[in-house]
């Protein structure tokens, strides 16, 4: 039985702090401007690819290989789940949400981004209907990417608890 917190990895803790530095500023800048910039987003690319040698040292992939193979798999997973969306809401969701994210898949993997973003739209969900409850109506623009930070923080949490037992 463990008790107490768990003993993390430090680059994997170092690695997703950073993850969540990033995101901080992104979801900052979206909250004011409602948009993501390709820049901030290119800046970001390097910080993705450093999860696959993250996710080796971890021990959560046993290869190379197999963590770009999550890696690959997560960025196609996170970036086509949210352009189908955005063509199937006749652009709901901005082409910076859908880069973020896809870059995001290549941090998470997968799975873990779909948790993130399930997370992250049930955050949402609440906040909004929050919002419409008490101004009798639904905004039209909300920015997402403060939500995919708080959806990201508890995967992070959980990752990190599951990856230092």
């Amino acid at each position: 039985m463990m008790t107490g917190i768990p003993s993390v990895n430090s680059i994997s803790l170092c690695y997703y702090a950073g993850t969540l530095a990033f995101l901080a500023l992104f979801a900052r800048y979206d909250a004011k401007h409602h948009k993501v910039r390709n820049r901030s987003l290119i800046l970001f690319l390097p910080w993705c690819f450093v999860s696959i040698p993250v996710r080796v040292y971890a021990g959560v992939s046993p290869s190379l290989l197999s963590a770009s193979l999550t890696a690959l798999l997560g960025f196609l997973a996170g970036g086509g789940l949210f352009l189908i969306t955005a063509i199937a809401t006749k652009g709901g969701i901005g082409g910076g949400d859908i880069k973020l994210v896809a870059l995001l898949g290549l941090c998470y993997g997968m799975e873990q981004t779909a948790t993130l973003v399930t997370i992250a739209c049930l955050i949402a969900l609440i906040h909004v209907s929050d919002i419409a409850e008490k101004q009798g109506r639904i905004p039209k623009n909300i920015p997402f990417v403060p939500y995919l930070t708080a959806g990201c923080l508890i995967q992070t949490i959980i990752l990190l608890y599951f990856w230092g037992e």
